[in-house]
């Protein structure tokens, strides 16, 4: 009976303390979802997106020199058909894909699980390397 009683004020404290901001997180969301975003709007979420996440992948898995600059536009990428939180991305030397957690036309994210490679035989400037530090530096 103790842990009964125990049990249930912890679950009443926790809607206690977190009932304001669940609130504002849940009328937030509905607010989104209930909003008709144009076709051009979506598409401009989704290509922030995807640039969003390319730089962060050159960053963090490549350590590429220059990654501030990696753009893709809408001919670098491709969302599938059969889930659209999946997009394969096509950039220079790298080609992979990128698993949103929920659709990337509605909301700025990262991606939840992404694989990104580097074409075999392909060299990068990294950005530790003494080319990147020149300025006249591009890719090879």
């Amino acid at each position: 009976m103790k842990n009964i009683f125990l049990t249930f004020l912890f679950l009443i404290s926790g809607f206690i303390y977190a009932g304001p901001i669940k609130d504002k997180f849940l009328d937030i969301n509905d607010k989104i979802d209930k909003t008709k975003l144009s076709d051009e709007e979506k598409n401009k979420t989704l290509e922030e997106n995807v640039n969003r996440a390319l730089k962060m992948t050159l960053l963090q898995q490549f350590n590429l020199c220059g990654y501030e600059k990696a753009q893709v536009g809408k001919e670098g990428y491709e969302v599938s058909d059969i889930n659209p939180s999946l997009v394969y991305i096509q950039y220079e030397k790298f080609v992979g894909y990128y698993l949103f957690s929920s659709n990337p036309t509605n909301y700025l994210q990262y991606p939840s699980s992404s694989k990104v490679l580097l074409e075999p035989g392909s060299k990068i400037i990294r950005s530790y390397e003494k080319e990147c530090t020149d300025s006249t530096a591009s890719q090879k």
